[in-house]
């Protein structure tokens, strides 16, 4: 551990009063008077700049305060005047990752762990290692330092929560419910709690209903507790009404379940009214753009390198299915699945801060002499996340608004283009609450529906710029780069669609057994009624089926 003073200084009377300063100042931070804790570190080091001890407790006081850039330069000074202390590597790798420097934190803590840290020190690594590999999308990684942090602390509810959304991502639903009851005993705050019985009925067998019922009641009596912000109150009462609307729907009570999803959404929708003010204008200018896309075609490897996996992106809209195929995909030996990854973005970000750019997150927002460095970039990125694989799975759904430029600069590059009954989609959407400042249109029927409308009008523009081909076709091959696929005929013939994607990314017959996709076809039937109530207003060909563009 880190020692304080040493050396003959130590037996000095002012080293054994700032001794006495520093263990009030760490008494401060435990008691949670962050401001006496602050202003102690802050008057310690006036007079001695160097104190390591106080260093690292102003920087522990900063984070706890939530101040992470006014944390960053007590770490980095720690780490210049001890630079193998693991515990100051773990904490500059705390403060990294709340910044957005993923990677550099990945490497702190990845060498604090090396080290050797303590047991509690260690169990605070490991989960910050899990949400650093989770950000990255990197769910069985961080699943295994979720599972080593709640072995040293069973009582983080946090890192129970995160292991179960990581389950849940891996389609393991089973792990992911026990493990969301794990976080429930792990003292959350009653806003995270709501969220984790959300969470926990999406996934539960009807047999649990009356259990979430009851947790239900008692979270909604402690209404109260909720801080004082609207944001948090609205998506405290959102995820309880929606967590009540799957139990019922497990139930088969589908109107009292509709009438839930009703009283989940609509503060949502009032919460996010500015935002749709916009949309109508920008989302004609990017099917304008996809529209006249003149494709320049797929590009050459700027690194020389000849190893290359292929990049397959799976593109559709929100709860169209694309989990669910990149699960099929994935069960085909040499692929590794990239989830939702956003190493298009890190490519693009890179090669504009290396450039002198603001931080850009598409390829499309680059210059065009910058296009090789991009794909330099994208190539480092994808062989190192790929670990070897020959396929590379990637399922951002944002995508969709950047696949011509995409496919102008990563080598190698695969689109499959998703599409699911309209109703099915929209019902599901309404059924989901995102994360706070996502998905604005999710939360209104009518909006919802708009949206995947305007979705369905870029696949068919994408498709169309990509094969040459105006006319859809349903899985089957339109060209060397881009195929479509229905989630109804993906569930229906497993094994057939597995066979064509095969062949489109030129993999070897899939061989072994197919993974459970479960079975969500239909799942708006007994709320179509409700469905076309709200839809009531719309033009004619948006009512029933699959939406489709008049331009199609």
């Amino acid at each position: 551990m880190v020692q304080d003073i040493s050396g003959p200084e130590a037996l000095s009377p002012a080293s054994v009063q700032a001794r006495r300063q520093l263990e009030d100042a760490k008494r401060f931070l435990l008691t949670g008077d962050l401001k006496q804790a602050q202003d102690v570190c802050r008057q310690l080091l006036e007079e001695y700049a160097e104190y390591l001890g106080a260093l690292e407790t102003l920087g522990r006081t900063y984070i706890a305060m939530g101040k992470f850039e006014a944390a960053l330069p007590c770490f980095v000074r720690a780490s210049m005047l001890c630079p193998d202390e693991p515990s100051i590597l773990a904490r500059l790798g705390e403060v990294y990752f709340h910044m957005g420097g993923t990677e550099t934190a990945l490497q702190n803590l990845e060498q604090a762990v090396e080290l050797g840290l303590d047991d509690s020190e260690a169990a605070e690594a490991y989960f910050t290692l899990g949400r650093v590999l989770e950000s990255q999308r990197e769910y069985e990684r961080a699943i295994e330092y979720f599972d080593k942090s709640l072995a040293i602390d069973p009582g983080n509810g946090l890192a129970a929560y995160f292991l179960g959304i990581c389950h849940e991502e891996t389609g393991e639903q089973e792990k992911a419910i026990k493990a969301f009851r794990q976080a429930l005993k792990g003292g959350l705050s009653i806003t995270d709690q709501a969220l984790v019985q959300y969470c926990i009925s999406r996934g539960s067998a009807s047999k649990a209903v009356k259990k979430i019922f009851a947790d239900l009641d008692q979270l909604k009596s402690d209404l109260a507790e909720v801080a004082n912000d609207k944001s948090d109150s609205v998506f405290f009462t959102a995820h309880i009404a929606a967590a009540r609307a799957h139990a019922l729907e497990g139930s088969g009570k589908h109107e009292d379940a509709w009438n839930s999803l009703v009283e989940a959404n609509e503060p949502l929708n009032q919460l996010y009214a500015d935002k749709h003010r916009m949309r109508d204008d920008m989302d004609e200018a990017n099917f304008r753009r996809a529209s006249e896309w003149n494709y320049a075609g797929p590009p050459q490897t700027a690194s020389g390198k000849t190893e290359l996996p292929v990049s397959l992106f799976i593109i559709g809209p929100s709860r169209a299915g694309k989990s669910t195929l990149e699960r099929l995909v994935s069960s085909m030996k040499g692929v590794k699945p990239g989830y939702e990854s956003e190493i298009v973005q890190a490519a693009a970000n890179v090669t504009s801060n290396s450039s002198g750019l603001m931080a850009l997150e598409y390829p499309g927002q680059l210059p065009f002499t910058l296009h090789r460095s991009f794909t330099r970039n994208y190539e480092e990125e994808v062989l190192k996340r790929a670990e070897g694989s020959k396929l590379f799975t990637i399922t951002h759904p944002g995508l969709i608004l950047d696949v011509g430029r995409i496919a102008e600069t990563v080598p190698n590059a695969k689109f499959i283009f998703i599409e699911r009954d309209t109703d099915d989609t929209a019902l599901r959407i309404f059924g989901k609450i995102y994360l706070k400042g996502t998905n604005f249109y999710a939360y209104d029927v009518e909006n919802i529906y708009e949206f995947l409308s305007g979705y369905s009008r870029l696949i068919n523009s994408w498709s169309s710029v990509l094969s040459g081909v105006s006319m859809r076709v349903t899985l089957s091959v339109l060209s060397g780069q881009s195929m479509r696929v229905t989630y109804e005929e993906m569930i229906a013939d497993p094994e057939k669609t597995r066979a064509q994607i095969a062949e489109f990314c030129g993999m070897p017959k899939p061989k072994g057994a197919l993974p459970n996709l479960g079975d969500d076809t239909g799942c708006a039937k007994p709320y179509l009624d409700m469905l076309k109530k709200v839809r009531a207003g719309s033009s004619p060909e948006q009512l029933g089926g699959r939406w489709v563009s008049p331009s199609s």
